[in-house]
């Protein structure tokens, strides 16, 4: 409205409320996220050379893997290899059809011994620069009750110059079982299927690099021998602060070619 209570042309009733700070803030928020994740150079790292076991256990308890050795109904069973993307960040999973037969690096644990107790990959030159963060597409099996706080393993990010970096990272707070998985603080629930036994899943990390350290040189991550960690993909970006998808919220099945409904209408329930 002008001055004489007439509406200037072009110009919408609410056009004074858009100018607000208030509102304007979240909107310059989710445009500089999206202008970082738009921009960012993300650059997996090769994990073919510490890939130990596969995705899927053929015999339980035998010692040999894959997965956490527990067998066929109890392993990752129908996740792609290839690009991955989760929340603007792009992995590499190693395809059996290239890689062989191993295509994860199942780091020892308490419960899944493997000759796996460290390991160290290269970052390559060039692309990207800088190096500001390390994005993890990984999980944990047996880090269920009585392992919350717990460190389950370290991350050493190496410089040609300095002490290295290092990240200690806890179940509930980087990771968490990958039985019904739920989203933690570092740790979004990335990837979900359900096996023969349960729903379980991959979470997504992040990880901050100092600024003013020059290009990291190599990555080493280490078990505690604790819950099994199992290392699904690594990537390096020249972003951190891109947004994340927050919040797994609840998990539901619907009717296609795998799931079909289950008729219980004949179901009758009897008192006590």
């Amino acid at each position: 409205m002008n001055g004489h209570g007439r509406s200037v042309p072009g110009l919408s009733p609410s056009f004074p409320k858009i100018l607000d700070p208030l509102w304007l803030m979240p909107l310059l928020v989710s445009l500089l996220a999206m202008t970082a994740t738009a921009r960012a150079v993300d650059v997996p790292l090769d994990l073919s050379r510490a890939a130990n076991r596969g995705f899927v256990d053929r015999v339980a308890g035998d010692g040999k893997g894959g997965w956490s050795d527990q067998g066929p109904t109890n392993s990752l069973t129908q996740i792609q290899p290839g690009a991955f993307d989760s929340g603007g960040v792009h992995f590499d999973i190693l395809n059996p059809q290239t890689a062989g037969a191993h295509t994860v690096a199942v780091l020892n644990g308490a419960n899944t011994p493997t000759d796996l107790h460290q390991f160290t990959l290269s970052v390559p030159a060039g692309r990207p620069d800088p190096v500001r963060a390390l994005y993890l597409l990984h999980t944990l099996v047996w880090a269920g009750h009585g392992a919350t706080g717990r460190t389950f393993g370290t991350v050493q990010v190496h410089y040609a110059h300095g002490p290295a970096v290092t990240f200690p990272l806890h179940v509930g707070q980087d990771a968490a079982d990958w039985w019904n998985p739920q989203d933690v603080p570092n740790g979004i629930v990335a990837y979900r299927e359900v096996n023969g036994e349960a729903r379980v899943g991959l979470y997504l990390s992040r990880f901050e690099l100092p600024a003013g350290r020059g290009r990291p040189q190599s990555i080493t991550f280490e078990t505690t021998n604790g819950p099994t960690w199992i290392i699904v993909a690594a990537t390096v970006s020249d972003v951190w602060r891109r947004p994340l998808p927050q919040g797994s919220g609840p998990w539901t099945v619907h009717a296609d070619a795998q799931w079909k409904p289950y008729d219980q209408s004949d179901v009758i329930v009897r008192p006590g």
